[in-house]
């Protein structure tokens, strides 16, 4: 929680195996997994990318593989209420995705940006666990999480 960390080229527990399973948070602090002169990539396919708060910079995100999920934790539209992930190039997301709010309502008309590339966004979400009236909006770089201006809700 909180602080930073950098990567530089791979970080890898030993070989690539589809029996890993791992668990990424962003807690806080920030996340860079970059390197000047070739695509590093943030590859989350048997396991859990946890977004809470904090930015993530990364040259790629891959999330295709239904064994992945990403959530996200939306405790406000402030910029520290909820975490961003930045790809200097191409973002491929497929799995699952769960968003949960956490002390926050929402209300018509937020939006929070999750996911945004300097290059193009693949896939989407094979399924989704959103809070009523959220909805996911894929831009043609990433996505964010959207309550629709036009939504209207009663209070009683």
């Amino acid at each position: 929680t909180g602080g930073s960390m950098t990567v530089n080229g791979d970080m890898a527990p030993g070989a690539v195996s589809n029996d890993m399973i791992c668990v990424v948070n962003i807690n806080g602090g920030t996340l860079a997994v970059t390197n000047g002169t070739e695509d590093a990539e943030l590859r989350i396919e048997y396991g859990t990318l946890n977004l809470v708060s904090g930015t993530a910079t990364v040259d790629r995100l891959t999330m295709t593989n239904s064994q992945s999920l990403m959530t996200v934790e939306l405790r406000g539209t402030g910029t520290n209420d909820f975490a961003h992930i930045t790809a200097n190039g191409n973002v491929d997301i497929g799995g699952a995705l769960t968003v949960t709010m956490n002390g926050y309502t929402a209300m018509p008309g937020d939006t929070w940006t999750i996911v945004s590339g300097a290059g193009t966004r693949t896939g989407v979400f094979t399924t989704t666990d959103l809070p009523a009236d959220l909805d996911v909006v894929y831009k043609s770089n990433g996505f964010d999480i959207a309550f629709p201006a036009g939504t209207f809700f009663f209070f009683q």
